[in-house]
């Protein structure tokens, strides 16, 4: 994966902005995780910024409004991007979590996943169960968790999938995961659950899937009819 941003990994991005944002910083941090060493100095850290900075102006979300321009200074930049890779991260939680309230709190849509987006779908929760197996956590909360994972993995196959047992896993994921963010497994479980809001943010809904009735089919222009019958030859 490169650091240069390319048209179709932008175009790939979910519509709504909010959710665009978490996707777009799951990227841009797994880029840095993946390059970042003791001998690249700041480099990869400045990317990682100015990549963020950019965005939040693309889409005019306001995020680091109020977090000043990056110092030229390396000393003063370490403590700076602490700062700055926390509020970015806490805004793409929140939006994801955000997203998630609004599905359980409203009508929740249903899916028609095609085949390609089941399959990546499966893929997925296969790596969700292992990272929750390796969560250091009570038997009955990870329990818990694979209830709801379950649940979902029998959602996946229907013609339509409802999406709230995987919206319930996630509010209880990031809940059980508080105050862990430093540990591999929790990032890993994370950066999983994410990717499955990323094939639902790309799917269609039921409603989507639908014909459009509205639109009826043209015939052929009707023939406007006239008559030639004045008011007063009107026989009634």
């Amino acid at each position: 994966m490169s650091w240069e941003t390319e048209l179709e990994g932008l175009l790939s991005l979910p519509s709504e902005p909010e959710l665009a944002y978490a996707e777009y910083h799951r990227r841009m941090r797994e880029i840095y995780d993946q390059n970042v060493s003791d001998e690249s100095g700041w480099y990869f850290e400045r990317q990682f910024v100015d990549k963020m900075i950019a965005f939040d102006l693309s889409y005019e979300l306001g995020i680091f409004d109020r977090i000043n321009s990056p110092p030229g200074n390396d000393t003063n930049f370490s403590e700076y991007f602490q700062t700055f890779s926390r509020v970015a991260r806490v805004n793409a939680d929140t939006f994801l979590l955000r997203h998630a309230r609004k599905i359980r709190l409203g009508t929740t849509p249903e899916y028609v996943l095609n085949e390609p987006e089941k399959a990546k779908i499966h893929q997925l929760i296969s790596k969700i169960r292992e990272q929750i197996g390796a969560l250091e956590v009570s038997d009955d909360k990870r329990d818990a968790l694979f209830d709801k994972l379950n649940s979902f993995a029998a959602e996946v196959d229907r013609e339509r999938t409802r999406p709230e047992s995987f919206f319930s896993l996630l509010i209880q994921a990031k809940h059980l995961l508080k105050g862990k963010d430093e540990e591999k497994s929790t990032t890993n479980l994370w950066d999983v659950l994410i990717r499955v809001v990323e094939v639902f943010g790309e799917s269609k809904t039921a409603a989507d899937a639908l014909p459009d009735y509205t639109k009826k089919p043209k015939i052929g222009q009707q023939k406007q009819i006239t008559s030639d019958i004045g008011e007063d030859e009107i026989p009634f």
